[in-house]
């Protein structure tokens, strides 16, 4: 049965409203770098969402801001038998790429939200009261604060031709579609007259030569 927090993704670009912008050391112990995220919230200001912004070293991430609400149920989803690992995350984005889970955990790890175990520190746990957590950051966002553009923009919709361009476009369309063109010859054909018989052009000339050798 496929998973059923699988993230749909959005049309185009979305618009949201930048909280803090805050840095957090990377999962793996000898990962070096740090990783640049962003908690934002929507115009309303009724969600919360984490972003990677920037992945010092390199390694891709893909352009999109995942809802805590989606990273929260990956955890209630997980098997309470199996240790939680990074990729316990894999669905909550749209994105393929293995580092955006990854980086997802460090974050989230950063900001305390989860922690190691003690006992076998690749496996995750839940950390404190992310209810908590998400009133902290709302009592943060009073006033303006800075928009952040996330994902693609749409394809700009094309534009209806002007009616020259129009009739140009049918005029070829019409030679393209193997209707000939009066006033233009098919290459290798003899040009009629209007009584129907061959005029003597540069094919007949042609012929003539050949016909000499």
């Amino acid at each position: 049965m496929p998973p059923t927090n699988v993230a749909a993704a959005p049309s185009g670009s979305q618009r949201y409203q930048l909280i803090p912008e805050a840095t957090a050391p990377k999962l793996g112990q000898r990962s070096q770098g740090l990783i640049t995220y962003q908690v934002l919230t929507n115009d309303a200001r009724q969600d919360l969402f984490l972003r990677i912004a920037k992945n010092d070293g390199g390694g891709y991430v893909s352009d999109e801001a995942v809802s805590l609400h989606q990273l929260r149920r990956c955890i209630n989803e997980h098997p309470a038998e199996q240790p939680m690992r990074a990729m316990a995350f894999k669905t909550a984005f749209i994105g393929r790429s293995s580092n955006q889970p990854t980086f997802a955990a460090a974050v989230m790890l950063g900001e305390g939200l989860l922690q190691r175990d003690p006992q076998r520190p690749g496996v995750l746990v839940d950390g404190v009261s992310w209810h908590a957590w998400a009133e902290a950051q709302m009592a943060t966002a009073a006033g303006d604060l800075a928009e952040v553009m996330v994902g693609k923009a749409p394809k700009l919709p094309v534009t209806e031709a002007a009616p020259a361009e129009q009739a140009a476009g049918a005029e070829q369309a019409t030679t393209e579609a193997g209707v000939e063109d009066p006033a233009t010859p098919a290459d290798g054909d003899t040009p009629v007259t209007a009584s129907g018989k061959p005029r003597k052009g540069r094919g007949a000339v042609l012929k003539r030569e050949r016909d000499r050798h």
